[in-house]
């Protein structure tokens, strides 16, 4: 699983996507994963990342916020894994890559919130 992609995949994958599986990993997995993505990757190629988010306090209205807190304990107590927030998902995408481009959006419901990241990584003489 982490190995890098073939050479050839450089020129003919576009795009990777990863979805509701990197929640439960730790860090040094994902960026370990993410470090053998770039490293077989074109400069055309892009990762789409779907997961859960963690959402800031105080940012959605209280029934919302008691379901997502509600969540987040569940997760820590039956996973043994802490729900990440957007600024823990950014932080883990720019250890595979200082210099990775990352656009986020969310979507929400009465008891999910999820984002989606769009991962490119900057290629020696790309510009940021």
């Amino acid at each position: 699983m982490f190995d890098s992609p073939p050479a050839c995949d450089e020129h003919t994958v576009w795009l990777y996507v990863i979805r509701n599986l990197l929640w439960n990993w730790s860090d040094t997995d994902v960026v370990r994963l993410l470090r053998s993505i770039k490293q077989g990757s074109g400069a055309s190629t892009r990762v789409l990342v779907t997961d859960g988010v963690s959402p800031v306090s105080g940012q959605f209205p209280l029934h919302e916020e008691i379901a997502y807190r509600r969540r987040d304990v569940t997760t820590m107590s039956m996973h043994n894994v802490k729900q990440r927030t957007q600024e823990e998902w950014v932080g883990v995408f720019m250890q595979a890559d200082p210099v990775v481009r990352v656009e986020t959006m969310f979507e929400r419901s009465s008891h999910v919130y999820k984002g989606l990241w769009e991962i490119s990584f900057v290629n020696d003489g790309d510009s940021i």
